[in-house]
């Protein structure tokens, strides 16, 4: 998010609830209730009334600009390789298992990672393509792909956290590492980054 409309970097998109940053309230704990509530409440709030003023500034036009653009980065312009149902399968296949996503551990994450990235250079670049007959499709081949971006970048921001702390539990060490207190960015597709920002007590989150 860019400001407190819970507007973001791509023009028209705006961010709420799960799929906007609620560390500053929650830290690195999280669960449905309380805070976690009221930042799904009042996020979808902010976000849906600055949404409606850039279409009132804009009008139809810019608004259908905005939902172009939000396409746009999303994915490509082809149509999706493999069918969305078949992707989710292979993407929950690498999340689901407790043994891979509970208690975590190195050589799991990245064996994930292997098959995760594959299918990611197999279908970067594709696009859901609906049909007359099935409309639906373009948005769960969409869905489909953000499932496959969020698990890549949930194991290498796991992987560059070798510590249990908060909801992130590692194999190889049952404590947090002081070095390690930070919070964790991760950002790319093809390429993904990782990068730390510090974080002070008094202030919440500063740039590194």
């Amino acid at each position: 998010m860019i400001n407190g409309d819970c507007a973001t970097s791509v023009p028209g998109l705006f961010a709420a609830g799960d799929a906007a940053t609620r560390e500053e309230i929650c830290g690195g704990f999280t669960g449905g209730g309380s805070h976690n509530a009221a930042w799904a409440i009042a996020s979808g709030a902010w976000a849906g009334a600055g949404a409606a003023r850039l279409a009132k500034a804009g009008g139809p036009r810019a608004l259908r600009r905005a939902s172009e653009l939000v396409a746009a980065a999303q994915v490509g312009e082809h149509g999706l390789a493999q069918p969305a149902d078949e992707l989710v399968a292979a993407v929950q296949a690498e999340v689901f298992p407790t043994e891979n996503n509970w208690i975590r551990e190195a050589g799991r994450l990245n064996a994930s990672l292997q098959s995760l990235d594959r299918a990611w250079r197999e279908l970067a670049g594709s696009a859901p393509s609906g049909t007359p007959e099935d409309p639906g499709a373009r948005v769960r081949a969409r869905e489909a792909m953000a499932m496959l971006a969020t698990a890549r970048w949930m194991y290498r921001s796991a992987l560059a956290r070798p510590e249990t702390r908060g909801m992130a539990r590692r194999a190889e060490r049952a404590m947090p590492d002081p070095a390690l207190r930070h919070r964790l960015i991760a950002r790319g597709l093809d390429e993904i980054e990782i990068r730390p920002v510090a974080v002070s007590h008094d202030h919440g989150a500063l740039a590194a």
